[in-house]
C-alpha cells in the first residue's frame, strides 16, 4: 500500500475519533457579545495584559502592584461602562415593556453555559487509538 493511502485511512480514523469525543456546535452571532466594551476599555484590559505579562515575566513585586492597579482600574472601568450601556438601553427603551423586562432578565439571570460531559469509555477510546497507532 502506499503512504497515501495510509495517511488517508489515519486522517478518516482520527476523524472519526474526534467526531465521536468533540461535539459540533454551530457558531451564530447576533450581534457583539460585549455592546458597552469601548475603545477606552479596550486600551485599559490591552494595558492590564500587558502589566501582567510583566509580571509572569520577571515576577517582581512592584510588577505584581502594577498589576493589581492596572486591573482594579480595568474593573471599575469595565463596570462603568456596562452600566451607563445598560442605562442607555433602559432609558431609550421605557416604553417597550418587552426589551426592558429581556434586558433587566439577563442582567439578573445571565445565560450559562452548559458543558456537555463525555464517557470514560469514549476517552478511553480515544487514548487507545493513539496508543496502539505509535
Amino acid at each position: 500500500m502506499c503512504p497515501d493511502h495510509f495517511l488517508a485511512s489515519f486522517h478518516t480514523i482520527c476523524s472519526q475519533i474526534m467526531d465521536s469525543v468533540a461535539l459540533y456546535k454551530v457558531k451564530s452571532t447576533n450581534g457583539p457579545l460585549d455592546p458597552w466594551l469601548n475603545d477606552t476599555t479596550r486600551a485599559l484590559r490591552r494595558r492590564c495584559r500587558q502589566a501582567e505579562q510583566r509580571w509572569k515575566k520577571d515576577r517582581l513585586q512592584v510588577s505584581l502592584e502594577m498589576f493589581r492597579d492596572s486591573l482594579a482600574t480595568y474593573q471599575s472601568a469595565l463596570k462603568e461602562a456596562k452600566g451607563q450601556y445598560l442605562s442607555a438601553l433602559i432609558n431609550s427603551n421605557s416604553h417597550r415593556p418587552g426589551i426592558l423586562f429581556s434586558t433587566i432578565n439577563s442582567v439578573i439571570n445571565p445565560v450559562s453555559v452548559v458543558l456537555n460531559d463525555v464517557s470514560e469509555n469514549t476517552c478511553n477510546a480515544f487514548r487507545q487509538h493513539f496508543l496502539y497507532k505509535v
